[in-house]
């Protein structure tokens, strides 16, 4: 027996790049006049023996937008670029997948529907990577 093959760990900038592209796969789906603005953003999060990626981007979309549609569909539209999880109902649109393409990055999304602007919400997290 020979000895064993360790695997071979990304860096935590490998796993930022895929969360990142990840994100980005998602909102080229939607309209090119949004606004997208960085909410929420933990990095390095500690897992294992590195760290990993997280980052909730919030996309305001035009008025009219059927933001209910979009997530709803999201899974079709994508198609074999995602792993679909089970879904959770949360009292309005939800999706949850993982992206193979880009190192099996999770992506939640979801629609909000405030009075003042529709708003497509985005959260990845990625695999662990190790630091530098």
């Amino acid at each position: 027996m020979g000895e064993p093959v360790e695997e071979d760990v990304p860096t935590f900038e490998q796993v930022t790049a895929e969360g990142e592209g990840a994100l980005d796969r998602v909102i080229a789906e939607l309209p090119a006049d949004v606004e997208v603005v960085v909410s929420e953003q933990s990095a390095p999060y500690p897992c294992g023996d590195g760290a990993m990626f997280a980052q909730r981007r919030d996309v305001y979309v035009p008025e009219g937008f059927d933001v209910e549609a979009f997530v709803l569909e999201l899974p079709a539209i994508l198609g074999d670029a995602i792993v679909l999880e089970e879904e959770v109902p949360l009292g309005g649109p939800y999706v949850s997948f993982t992206m193979p393409e880009f190192g099996d990055a999770g992506v939640s999304v979801s629609g909000f529907l405030p009075p003042d602007r529709a708003t497509v919400s985005l959260l990845v997290t990625s695999r662990c990577g190790k630091e530098a």
